[in-house]
């Protein structure tokens, strides 16, 4: 989706990332989030912007993503 910011480039949204409970702690979250942001990269997209549920934690921290205040 196209941005405002960083010279209007494209803004990659990653929604709705689930991993069971039973793989959870393995790494397999930021494996998928690794290559969401590749795949984004290859599109030219500048953000990449993952939404969550803050009673599930922070799951973009370990990938590398920051939260937004």
């Amino acid at each position: 989706m196209p941005g405002l910011g960083q010279g209007g480039r494209e803004r990659a949204l990653v929604e709705a990332v689930r991993i069971r409970p039973d793989r959870r702690g393995d790494g397999l979250g930021a494996e998928l989030m690794r290559r969401a942001v590749e795949r984004a990269r290859g599109r030219g997209c500048g953000p990449v912007q993952l939404t969550s549920d803050k009673r599930r934690g922070t799951p973009g921290e370990k990938s590398g993503l920051s939260p937004l205040a």
